[in-house]
């Protein structure tokens, strides 16, 4: 019995999603060089907790528009596609991580120690990295060995990672709020810190927006506050962090 698997590519739709992915990978690559070359005069002592989290994000950036990503069109295995899954989770994940930090940091001057600032933040960010790289790899890999391969076929597999997903990211929902709350009510009559709050703020919420709408339309999962369905959430997420992140270096 011999069993006759066929691939198609729509070769447009292709060439645009290669080119969309060089170029962003070429302006991370150009803003990752000026954002070194403007603090080079400066110790890594003098920098503040934004530029320090900035020298972990634009390399992460650069990994999540996925450098290696034509592999996927040349080799016929699920590894390219995993690595994708990879890094999107790690500069995600990094990036709610930088969000806790900021907001907790910015109250808290001085030294912050391990066990108490970094642990929790780290432990709740590390459930939702351990979540979405399951969930992606999963996926991934079962739509290369069967391009049929419908989420919702397995639904007993994925209802229980959903599950655990949403509960997580609830948790850390609530967590940034507080954060959020407590920063802008202790530090709100501080001019320059104010005005801070307001811009990390505001483009906080933009981009975790167009994330929960990538993650509503990759995985179908409905949340109760967000009915609202964006073209493309994927790119427009892209777009917002790489604005945010070329703003706030």
């Amino acid at each position: 019995m011999y069993l006759t698997l066929w691939k198609t590519y729509n070769p447009t739709f292709s060439q645009v999603e290669i080119w969309f992915r060089f170029v962003f990978v070429v302006l991370t690559f150009m803003v990752t060089c000026l954002f070194a070359h403007s603090l080079r005069k400066f110790s890594m002592r003098d920098w503040g907790i934004e530029q320090k989290w900035m020298s972990i994000l634009l390399p992460l950036l650069l990994l999540y528009n996925d450098p290696f990503f034509p592999l996927s069109f040349l080799v016929n295995s699920w590894f390219p596609g995993m690595l994708d899954d990879l890094f999107q989770s790690l500069f995600l994940c990094a990036l709610l991580l930088f969000w806790l930090c900021v907001y907790h940091g910015i109250r808290v001057q001085g030294e912050r120690k391990c066990l108490t600032f970094y642990l929790p933040k780290f432990l709740i960010v590390g459930l939702l990295w351990l979540a979405s790289v399951t969930l992606g790899v999963w996926q991934t890999v079962n739509e290369v060995h069967d391009p049929t391969y419908q989420y919702r076929v397995d639904t007993g597999n994925f209802q229980g990672m959903k599950i655990f997903f949403l509960v997580v990211a609830t948790t850390y929902i609530l967590y940034l709020l507080f954060l959020i709350v407590r920063a802008c009510s202790e530090l709100r009559n501080m001019p320059y810190v104010d005005l801070r709050l307001k811009f990390l703020t505001a483009l906080t919420f933009v981009v975790l927006f167009c994330k929960l709408c990538s993650v509503k339309q990759k995985f179908r999962i409905t949340f109760t506050l967000l009915f609202i369905s964006v073209p493309d959430p994927k790119q427009l997420f892209q777009i917002a962090a790489g604005f945010w992140i070329v703003l706030s270096g």
